[in-house]
């Protein structure tokens, strides 16, 4: 009788008319040394019944008698209560009780055990059984060299740290926050791997990809290594492309949602019974769980991005300001319809008031980018484009301009009110009759500018009471 079945592959081939043999009557020969048995009967499976009876043909129970098995006295860290067994073959077992309401738990480990086996994850077999009446998680012991607590960031091999960079875009994956040294482990054969994926999903639905956020007491060995990074220290973080990350990173886009699914549906099924699943139904979890599979190469780019632009800072190193938006060619066509009031352009970094640009068209001349650059970046700046930063004028004008300028576009742009409050068109007037005084190349810069605002809406404002009696005063 077969016990188990260890795997079911399905193997393309051609469609053939596929026939039941009898030998005289008998559905059961031998046929070249092999026993067959042929039924009459046809069967359909329909895809429910098939998942309805998955977990039978892909147990999750152990595939031996766990009441033979022998407890053995070994000191464990960890809060939560574990023991330790071993099998008549003298392997060793960590069994993770739970109650029967959070047996969930159990099956995360072995979701997070699976999902790690099949994107090729150095993991311990995990199983769900019961122990003398009590659920719970059944993992094989590995024969430890040791794991990574009281290790400096700034001491790891580039191999060492490709493996723990891999484990953490694993543990991204399944939103597991507790990867603290303890829980990565070094093997006698020189391998690396993590274990304990308890807290998988534990926290999914409340958690970012953010060097500030940790939910447990003891930092994870990634945040310890990032931060280190991220410092300027000296920790040779690998990037995204490396070959072990990039690696899983292919793995995870070639998994098959349907795969994906699979693997989590038994834990957010149980999850979703005891009411601890995030986003409350399986089916919600399960979507919510995809979106965080697909879009995994964003935000991982987008961390090692941000962990880059931190370790310039901190190194003193001059950090480019890196649009929030695409500059593509939509954005450059608003632009050129916008005229002189242009397109605003966030950008990163604080190097930039507001961290904001404005971009505009000047006739005949182009494309301009202006924005106020803080005092202490401008020797960066001038430094970058090869100009001796010396003793600079002050600019008179530019704070007023400022103030004018976003006064004219929150009260007269496509939401505002059309009505230009009194300071603003005093304010107005009086930087028109001081730029006028002005030959200097800056002030007919912001002359104009201002000039061009107020013609091209010269037949749409609405001038405070009171206020000025013209949009600008003579001739410019």
């Amino acid at each position: 009788m077969l016990d188990r079945v260890e795997t079911i592959e399905r193997i393309p081939v051609k469609r053939e008319k596929v026939y039941n043999l009898s030998v005289e009557g008998d559905e059961t020969f031998f046929a070249e040394g092999l026993l067959v048995h042929n039924c009459r009967t046809t069967y359909v499976v329909t895809h429910e019944q098939v998942e309805e009876h998955r977990e039978v043909i892909e147990p999750a129970a152990p595939p031996f008698d766990v009441s033979e098995l022998t407890p053995v006295r070994m000191r464990l860290d960890g809060v939560h209560e574990k023991q330790v067994f071993e099998d008549a073959e003298g392997k060793r077992w960590l069994f993770k009780p739970v109650s029967k309401r959070e047996e969930f738990r159990a099956w995360g480990d072995r979701a997070a055990a699976e999902l790690a086996k099949r994107l090729g994850i150095p993991t311990p077999e995990v199983y769900v059984t019961e122990i003398e009446g009590r659920p719970g998680s059944l993992q094989q012991l590995f024969d430890v060299a040791g794991n990574f607590r009281g290790v400096n960031p700034t001491a790891l091999t580039p191999a060492e740290l490709a493996r723990i960079q891999r484990e953490h875009v694993f543990d991204w994956l399944i939103s597991n926050h507790d990867g603290h040294p303890g829980n990565l482990i070094r093997l006698k054969d020189g391998r690396l791997v993590g274990i304990d994926k308890g807290q998988a999903f534990r926290f999914f639905g409340k958690v970012r990809l953010s060097l500030n956020y940790n939910p447990n007491p003891e930092s994870s060995i990634y945040n310890d290594i990032f931060k280190a990074y991220a410092e300027g220290k000296d920790v040779g973080v690998l990037p995204l492309g490396h070959g072990d990350i990039e690696g899983l990173l292919r793995k995870i886009d070639a998994l098959p949602d349907e795969e994906f699914r699979r693997i989590l549906s038994p834990y957010a099924k149980r999850a979703a019974e005891a009411g601890r699943l995030a986003y409350g139904t399986e089916e919600a979890f399960l979507e919510k769980a995809l979106e965080r599979k697909r879009a995994m190469r964003k935000q991982l780019k987008e961390f090692y991005g941000d962990l880059d632009v931190s370790r310039k800072k901190a190194l003193g190193k001059v950090v480019e300001a890196v649009p929030f938006r695409d500059v593509d060619a939509a954005f450059v066509r608003k632009v050129k319809q916008s005229g002189t009031m242009g397109q605003s352009l966030m950008v990163a970094g604080d190097d930039f008031e507001n961290m904001n640009l404005l971009v505009y068209e000047v006739q005949g001349k182009g494309l301009f980018i202006e924005g106020k650059l803080r005092a202490q970046s401008q020797s960066k700046l001038l430094q970058r484009l090869g100009i001796d930063a010396g003793v600079t004028d002050a600019d008179p004008y530019w704070e007023r301009v400022l103030k004018v300028a976003k006064s004219y576009n929150h009260h007269l742009g496509p939401k505002g009110d059309g009505a230009v409050p009194e300071h603003t068109a005093k304010l107005w007037k009086e930087l028109l009759a001081e730029l006028g005084k002005d030959e200097s190349d800056r002030a007919k810069s912001y002359r104009r500018y201002i000039a061009a605002l107020a013609k091209e809406r010269k037949g749409e404002v609405a001038w405070a009471k009171d206020a000025v009696g013209q949009l600008y005063p003579g001739p410019l």
